[in-house]
């Protein structure tokens, strides 16, 4: 069983309802650690961060993701996704940018989709949805937290 960070980011995953060909929008996805797991899923991700050698970590740990560089606070995301999922994301924004990123990651999905949001940072995850809707919390609980010894 897993422990620690990657304890937090399968219950994480565990907790979505991922089914096989889902179109995934993963924001800010670091050095792939998620996108692997989104893909060994079955879904089919499109991977963005600001980083390229961010990017370049996460093709070599997940080369089945589509990867895009930019600056997930400010591009134009694209839309039709099922899931949009932030990781790490949240707590790395500096606050007033915090809501016009979730308000950019709920404009993707389509009109049944969900948008878990996390940031490790507070561990609790989020669901914020609605396409095109502005964030907006739906349902809310904390996520486990790992204690140093997990580490």
């Amino acid at each position: 069983m897993p422990t620690g960070i990657a304890r937090i980011r399968d219950d994480f995953l565990a907790s979505l309802d991922l089914r096989p060909g889902a179109k995934v929008l993963e924001i800010g996805c670091g050095t792939g650690a998620i996108t692997k797991r989104l893909l060994a899923a079955g879904t089919q991700v499109t991977a963005l961060d600001r980083s390229d050698d961010m990017l370049a970590a996460a093709r070599r740990r997940a080369p089945g993701a589509a990867y895009r560089s930019c600056d997930v606070t400010s591009a134009d995301l694209g839309e039709g996704y099922d899931w949009a999922v932030l990781a790490f994301v949240l707590h790395e924004l500096p606050s007033e940018k915090r809501r016009s990123t979730l308000a950019a990651a709920a404009r993707t999905l389509g009109p049944a989709a969900g948008s878990p949001c996390w940031s490790g940072r507070y561990r609790t995850m989020r669901r914020v949805g609605g396409s095109g809707s502005a964030p907006s919390a739906r349902s809310s609980r904390r996520m486990p937290s790992s204690s140093s010894r997990d580490r």
